[in-house]
């Protein structure tokens, strides 16, 4: 019994160790895209004034003109807008915080005034 033991002891022994070689080694957290940050985005409101189908021009509620060029869905919704209508547009900005371009334009419903008594 003694003379299997000790054989049947290395066996073991070697492959425990063996398993720990082939153990499939346990992948590294996923790194962060440090290249590109996210995009950051917000809000601007005002007044549609025109459009050519590349770019678009709102009058702020400050009375500035704002221009923006059109990116992505912004290209399919100003088709729809009249000069004067009043409108929400999603701007992209760049790194340094400057507006990049409008990524989405939707006009604001306008609000019905308050029946009188």
């Amino acid at each position: 019994m003694k003379r299997l033991a000790l054989p049947l002891s290395f066996v073991f022994v070697a492959g425990v160790a063996f398993a720990q070689e082939a153990a499939p080694a346990t992948p590294a957290p996923a790194k962060a895209a440090t290249t590109t940050p996210a995009a950051k985005t917000h809000p601007v409101k005002g007044e549609f004034v025109s459009s050519d189908g590349k770019t678009i021009t709102i009058k702020l509620d400050s009375g500035e003109n704002a221009t923006a060029p059109l990116q992505g869905k912004a290209l399919e919704h100003v088709k729809d807008l009249k000069a004067g209508q009043k409108v929400v547009m999603i701007c992209k900005d760049d790194a340094s915080g400057k507006h990049e371009a409008a990524i989405a334009v939707k006009a604001v419903p306008a609000t019905a005034a308050p029946a009188k008594k």
